[in-house]
């Protein structure tokens, strides 16, 4: 269905195309323009009801038929100044016109033969005031001829009675004088000259309602539509008021509301349609056809058009039937072809692969029984060289064995000789440290925790308390040692315990670190004394209990262990409990064996 729509909608273009759309009414190109005035509230004289409703109407009018309008509309009520600037605007724009068309509707007066329009405040006294206050036709008449338009109208419904009959100028007369149209010019007046036109009852003038129905009429040229505004102007008035008309040979036509529409032949549209039809020639446009025409000499050979359009599409629907079918066949029997060539390849292809893989396994197992042999071969190769490395292995172990067991003995020997050339030294070196006062024992005699025993032996003798007597270097006896360090001055390092820095404590004879009392006592010379009672005799102070001298029983540490070797059994008790394993050792064995330590 929107395809049949689409069809149908081409088919009109073509056909619109095919006729050169004449049905359409043609632009206007022709340029048309017009001065409409209007004056109707004059200040000397009476008053008009129309003229300015009249102007309005025409300008309207032509405004819709195409005309330019001076001034953009009508000009209503204008002095003598503004008729004069108006009409000149109106030459100046009538320049290379087609049409130019002065309307004006007021009051008009004839005199001495000449007609003269009456401007708002116009006050003639004297005739010769006529000239100057009021607006002479033949001005208009003369813009027209510089103009050289190729048509002129000149309407003036201004045939009104004489509003100066009562001043006495002599040369007035009623009505508007006749006038020669120059040539290419029309002259339309309201009534006949000499004759009074009728200002009308409603709105409009007689006239003026005439001429705008008139003009607006298709078809209707110059001249009959002057001669039918007269028709109806004296039919309106029962033949009291006959518009009258003054021209000269006019060239060519010329329409207001343009051309008469011609009524289309039907039988050429039917042809143009039907031709349309062909050109496209499918079954929708000759049914589009028959749709618009059912009947006629067209009808007849658009059914017998049709019929044979159906024929062929038809005969080449099953053409193409035919068509698909045999490629359908065709297509079968190639797919069949490849289907037996595909099992023939795969047919050839499997053949050679079981041939491929019967030599390959001839090969393989050749390749398999060359392998064995050679493997075998080598297996026992590889039995005889294992079997001579083994006895080389064996040889080898035994040579070895007494090697190492020479070793053994000589390093035996040596580590004998080592530990009694060591004993020895460290004998002579305890001898010698014996003999002489302030040096420490030697690295081979204490070990670390000897080291750390003996070394808060010291701070405590210097007057800093380094805290328990153990082998461990904690964190108050490296507070102690760094206040040493401070009151000393010296440089030493209070986190790593070693024979230099117990050599530097023993350097140091006598309290470093100042004297701190508790509670309850007080510092007196090296001790602290507890402060007696004011009842108490002075005499009778005496240390605290368990105080005792910082610097009692002095002695470095090899003079300790001198006097422990010289068989002081206290001092030996007393290194003892301050943690030296290797004394007490010994005095077990002494006491075990009934002697002193060594």
């Amino acid at each position: 269905m929107i395809a049949h729509s689409r069809f149908v909608w081409a088919l009109a273009w073509g056909l619109c195309v095919l006729t050169a759309c004449t049905m359409s009414q043609p632009a206007r190109a022709d340029t048309r323009v017009a001065l409409v005035i209007g004056n109707a509230s004059y200040e000397h004289i009476p008053t008009l009801s129309n003229p300015a409703n009249d102007a309005k109407l025409i300008a309207k009018t032509l405004t819709d038929l195409g005309f330019i309008l001076v001034g953009g509309g009508a000009q209503l009520n204008l002095d003598k100044m503004g008729f004069d600037r108006a009409v000149q605007d109106f030459g100046n724009e009538i320049q290379g016109a087609d049409v130019a068309l002065f309307y004006y509707a007021g009051h008009g007066v004839q005199v001495r033969g000449a007609n003269f329009l009456v401007p708002v405040k116009a006050n003639p006294i004297r005739e010769v005031d006529v000239d100057f206050q009021m607006f002479d036709v033949n001005l208009v008449l003369r813009q027209m001829e510089y103009g050289r338009a190729r048509l002129n109208l000149l309407i003036l419904d201004a045939c009104r009675n004489n509003p100066f009959g009562a001043r006495g100028l002599r040369s007035t007369s009623s009505g508007l004088a006749q006038m020669q149209a120059p040539e290419g010019t029309l002259i339309s007046f309201a009534t006949q000259p000499g004759n009074v036109a009728r200002d009308g009852t409603d709105d409009n003038s007689p006239f003026t309602k005439a001429l705008a129905q008139t003009i607006r009429t298709p078809g209707l040229d110059i001249f009959r539509a002057f001669n039918e505004v007269g028709l109806v102007v004296a039919r309106e008035t029962s033949g009291e008021q006959q518009p009258w008309v003054s021209l000269s040979p006019i060239k060519g036509d010329f329409y207001f509301a343009g051309l008469p529409k011609k009524e289309p032949d039907p039988m050429i549209e039917q042809s143009r349609f039907y031709e349309a039809a062909a050109r496209i020639d499918t079954k929708e446009a000759w049914d589009a056809f028959l749709n618009v025409y059912k009947s006629g000499y067209y009808a007849e050979l658009a059914r017998a058009e049709r019929t044979k359009v159906i024929a062929a599409q038809e005969a080449q629907s099953k053409a193409e039937a035919n068509a698909r079918a045999k490629a359908e066949a065709e297509s079968r029997a190639k797919a069949a072809t490849l289907e037996q060539e595909r099992r023939e390849a795969e047919a050839r292809a499997a053949r050679d692969a079981a041939i491929k893989a019967a030599r390959e396994a001839a090969a393989t197992d050749k390749a398999l029984r060359e392998a064995e042999a050679k493997a075998a071969q080598e297996a026992v190769q590889k039995a005889e060289r294992e079997s001579a490395a083994a006895r080389q292995a064996q040889e080898a172990a035994k040579a070895a064995q007494l090697a190492a067991e020479k070793s053994a003995r000589e390093l035996q020997e040596a580590l004998e000789k080592a530990k009694q050339e060591a004993a020895a030294q460290a004998k002579k070196q305890i001898e010698v440290a014996a003999l002489t006062p302030g040096q420490t024992l030697p690295a081979a005699i204490l070990n670390p925790t000897d080291i750390v025993r003996l070394m808060k032996l010291q701070l405590r003798q210097a007057g800093c308390d380094p805290g328990d007597d153990s082998g461990v270097w904690d964190r108050k006896a490296r507070r102690a040692l760094e206040e040493f360090r401070v009151h000393a001055r010296l440089d030493i390092d209070i986190d790593a315990p070693s024979l230099d820095a117990l050599k530097t404590l023993q350097g140091k004879e006598g309290r470093v670190c100042p004297l701190v009392c508790g509670a309850g006592t007080r510092k007196e010379g090296d001790r602290c004394v507890a402060i007696k009672p004011k009842s108490d005799d002075k005499g009778s102070a005496k240390a605290p209990a368990g105080s005792r001298s910082a610097s009692g029983g002095g002695g470095s540490p090899a003079e300790l262990l001198a006097r422990c070797r010289a068989g002081d059994r206290n001092v030996c008790m007393s290194l003892c409990s301050a943690g030296f394993n290797g004394v007490c050792k010994k005095m077990n064995l002494g006491r075990n064996s009934g002697r002193a330590p060594l």
